[in-house]
């Protein structure tokens, strides 16, 4: 748990679980296997749309703990959002996490 929780708040909050997750896709990861900012993209992409909603990006944030309001998340979707078309693609994903 400290591991993770790197900013030492005693939480795991988004950005430090997306590292985790990325740390563990990686270390799975087969030369075969995709890449692993897509496999966790996958995971949060419910309808398989290749994009994310802001109801699959609330659910994600809800489903980790997060308590955001609808607001915070909404925001947060914004500015992730950087072509503003509603969804968050593949590699707006990638650029929020932090390739």
């Amino acid at each position: 748990f400290r591991q993770v929780d790197t900013d030492g708040n005693g939480k795991v909050d988004f950005e430090e679980f997306l590292k985790l997750m990325k740390h563990k896709q990686k270390k799975t990861a087969t030369k075969e296997s995709e890449d692993p900012n897509m496999q966790i993209f996958k995971m949060f992409d419910k309808d398989g749309s290749g994009s994310l909603s802001s109801q699959e990006w609330l659910d994600v944030m809800n489903l980790m703990g997060l308590k955001t309001t609808k607001e915070e998340a909404a925001q947060l979707f914004s500015s992730v959002d950087k072509n503003g078309d509603g969804r968050i693609g593949l590699q707006e994903f990638i650029f929020y996490i932090g390739n």
